[in-house]
């Protein structure tokens, strides 16, 4: 999967590429890699990722604004 990112000028700004998907607990695709590319100045950034955890117990309100304070 690639996307491109465009300035004001509808000039290509960025891509990023998502790289490695490998399949977790059977059903969920993830990407390992995701490689962000400035086409401008040429600068690349790679974040790599792994370890990815599903149910992990967490539901919707668990990330609702009040749930997400600020120290708790």
């Amino acid at each position: 999967m690639k996307i491109e990112f465009y300035d004001r000028k509808q000039s290509l700004l960025k891509t990023l590429v998502f790289e490695g998907y490998k399949q977790y607990s059977g059903k969920y695709w993830r990407a390992d890699r995701l490689v962000m590319t400035n086409n401008q100045s040429g600068a690349v950034t790679t974040l790599i990722f792994n370890n990815y955890h599903f149910a992990n117990g967490y539901n919707p309100r668990d990330f609702e604004q009040s749930s997400l304070g600020a120290g708790q």
